[in-house]
């Protein structure tokens, strides 16, 4: 499954929703499956760990690159790229966590 198409799939209709091992490779990077729908299940602005695994999955994804967001990977139908391009943050987990919220406010 295309990294980009899971990501809207895992923002709109939850990861328990998502069949099994679909993600299994790219969170296997990131933090085991497990870990994984615990911190969804209890989603907090304030939870670095949680912010910190959006950045590695945007990472895997090619949404960001060296602390940066990868404008191409941003052509995706229904966001609004001009947003999303104007995120920056010095800390790679906020951004990571930023670009998220934009897909999910903008998509």
């Amino acid at each position: 499954m295309n990294v980009a198409v899971a990501l809207v799939l895992l923002l709109s209709v939850g990861i328990g929703a998502i069949p099994n091992g679909e993600l299994d490779p790219h969170l296997k990077n990131c933090t085991t499956r497990q870990e994984a729908i615990r911190e969804l299940a209890g989603i907090s602005d304030s939870n670095d760990e949680f912010k910190c695994y959006f950045h590695c999955i945007l990472e895997l994804g090619n949404f960001i690159a060296n602390g940066k967001i990868v404008p191409s990977q941003l052509s995706l139908d229904g966001i609004d790229r001009s947003k999303c391009l104007e995120l920056k943050d010095d800390n790679k987990c906020e951004l990571g966590y930023k670009l998220m919220k934009c897909f999910q406010d903008y998509i």
